[in-house]
């Protein structure tokens, strides 16, 4: 009320004791100061412990990407005419040197480095047309990373080949995890546009220069960029799937918190530890689908790169990753720094108690024993003699 009051008596002498040019100004003066009592009249928001803990990251919720096709059962393509483009993440890495030594992949596959400064992928193209169709690709890329991406290869051949790849693979995933965070794309050739674009439906089109020059080195390191990233978008989705996996146990160990306790052995937070430690060294250290050494100067196929890391938001589920990852450091350290506490703790009413023992027993004897007079005995030169 008051300071609608000072509101209207501004108005008023506005028009009385100010010079016509300013009372423009005085006007606005006196609308903001009612304007002021307005939103502080509003109602004030508290929030409470609860409502804030609440803000903590959601590890089990997964980060929204593409959409893509829904697929049960084994291994089945995109229901379209045109070729496609599948990713599969199958295990921690693979052993490329062995594997472009096997006769299984030598007598169906041409073998070779994408580039011999870079041993970090093969690139193996079939030496004939088995696709049954016009056109001539039939080739994928093996990551050293554990991942392998396919293009315009049945879904009878790629089965085949993970089950071979598989055999010099490290630490595989479980089929359910490979099956989820795969990635697939629909592929096309348009020899009418000049640059290969993602268009609206999702599908890869490539230019003109790779649709007439299909196997040349050109067209196929401009395919090698898209493949490193979508292979890094399904490396990706295996971590935020592995860092779910934790959701539970964790949610459980908040709750128990709030109850004053604590759920977890020294044992298990030592493990979830290394747990987070590992996931996070090989998200930001470890994988070598995020190094863009590569395109230092190849600056086409780094535009090309960068456009399927958008695509798939690399970059936003990294941050992510890493974000949440914090959250659950941030909590096992919390669990440790308590577990230390009580430790500590522990130990001294452990020395209390013994102290508490001896004092006992000292008295005890003190007690149960009878006095004893002792004589002394000096001789003549006041020195001790004996003791009786």
């Amino acid at each position: 009320m008051l300071r609608k009051a000072m509101g209207g008596s501004l108005l008023n002498l506005s028009k009385l004791l100010v010079k016509p040019s300013m009372q423009k100004n005085v006007l606005l003066l006196a609308r903001s100061v009612v304007n002021t009592n307005s939103l502080s009249s509003r109602p004030t928001q508290t929030f409470s412990i609860t409502d804030l803990s609440s803000s903590a990251p959601d590890i089990s919720k997964r980060i929204v990407r593409k959409k893509r096709y829904a697929i049960a059962g084994p291994i089945k393509e995109k229901p379209d005419k045109h070729p496609t483009m599948n990713a599969y993440g199958i295990g921690e890495s693979i052993d490329i040197i062995k594997l472009q030594s096997a006769p299984s992949f030598q007598s169906k596959y041409q073998i070779s480095y994408v580039d011999p400064d870079f041993p970090d992928v093969l690139h193996l193209s079939a030496k004939k047309d088995l696709s049954g169709g016009d056109l001539a690709l039939k080739e994928f890329f093996v990551f050293t990373d554990g991942v392998v991406v396919f293009w315009n290869m049945s879904a009878e051949d790629m089965e085949s080949t993970l089950a071979h790849v598989k055999v010099y693979t490290d630490n595989q995933y479980d089929a359910k995890v490979v099956e989820d965070e795969k990635e697939n794309m629909g592929v096309a050739f348009d020899g009418e546009i000049t640059e290969t674009k993602i268009n609206s439906d999702d599908e890869i089109v490539f230019s003109k220069n790779v649709t007439e020059n299909m196997n040349e080195a050109s067209s196929i390191l401009e395919r090698y960029a898209f493949s490193q990233a979508v292979a890094a978008s399904v490396k990706i989705g295996i971590w935020e799937n592995h860092l779910a996996s934790f959701a539970e146990p964790l949610q459980k160990t908040s709750k128990g918190l709030a109850r004053g306790k604590v759920l977890w052995k020294r044992d298990d937070t030592v493990k979830m530890a290394g747990e987070f430690a590992v996931l996070r060294h090989s998200l930001n250290l470890k994988t070598n689908l995020l190094d863009t050494d590569f395109y230092w100067d190849r600056t086409e196929l780094q535009t090309h790169y960068n456009k399927m890391l958008k695509y798939f938001s690399v970059d936003y589920r990294i941050r992510t990753l890493n974000g949440r990852l914090t959250y659950c450091e941030d909590l096992t350290k919390l669990i440790d720094n308590l577990q230390q506490h009580r430790h500590a703790s522990n130990l001294e009413w452990m020395i209390i108690i013994l102290i508490v023992i001896e004092v006992f027993f000292d008295a005890w004897h003190f007690y149960k024993e009878p006095a004893v007079n002792i004589t002394i005995v000096n001789d003549s030169e006041g020195k001790i003699k004996a003791v009786v």
